[in-house]
């Protein structure tokens, strides 16, 4: 009797565990939430402001790079020309350059704003087929801040008697309270970006 119920829970066991699923371990830590900028994102306002630009296109397009990478480094090279893309739309868009995208002022900032946020809030959501760390993934977005900033086109001048000055712009900050609200400094450092002002002691590039 205690043979037969020996045999019985042996066979138990063997049920049990042919009928457990192993777990494995996900090729990716777990992609972080949007941020508190990245969520107003679904407002109304700002998808109005990137539809009247022509830049609600300009996250769908990186999603769709990101789509074909096979490797982080092929994440990263995608990355760094998508952003550096959008700073010089921008730019080019302010001073008046190829179309306008829509009948949103070409002055106006914020279609860079929200473009850039709703270009970081793919890289924090994509789930890439290959192994993608969180250091991996702050780097990538790393990136795209340098390169949809404007930052990895900066070119100070050589020689000798030269003051050089960097004029930067900022975010704003009261979006809570206004979410409608621009950036004077982020469009005066679109306008001059790149451009040549001829004063007395000669030209500011």
């Amino acid at each position: 009797m205690n043979s037969i119920r020996v045999r019985l829970g042996v066979l138990g066991l063997a049920l049990l565990t042919g009928l457990t699923t192993p777990t494995t371990a996900s090729a990716n830590e777990r992609a972080p939430s949007p941020t508190v900028e990245e969520q107003r994102l679904d407002k109304a306002v700002p998808r109005e402001i990137l539809r009247r630009s022509g830049f609600d296109a300009v996250a769908p397009g990186l999603a769709r790079e990101l789509d074909t990478a096979r490797s982080y480094a092929q994440a990263r090279r995608a990355i760094a020309r998508e952003g550096a893309r959008l700073w010089q739309r921008a730019v080019d868009r302010a001073q008046g350059r190829g179309p306008a995208g829509g009948d949103l002022s070409r002055d106006d900032d914020r279609p860079l704003y929200w473009a850039r946020l709703g270009m970081t809030r793919e890289v924090r959501a994509w789930e890439p087929a290959f192994d993608l760390t969180d250091r991996q993934r702050t780097a990538l977005l790393d990136e795209l801040e340098r390169t949809s900033r404007g930052q990895t086109a900066i070119r100070y001048p050589h020689g000798r008697g030269l003051k050089r000055i960097l004029v930067t712009g900022f975010d704003p900050f009261t979006l809570d309270r206004d979410i409608r609200i621009s950036n004077p400094s982020g469009a005066t450092a679109l306008a001059l970006d790149g451009t040549v002002i001829e004063t007395a002691d000669g030209p500011a590039r």
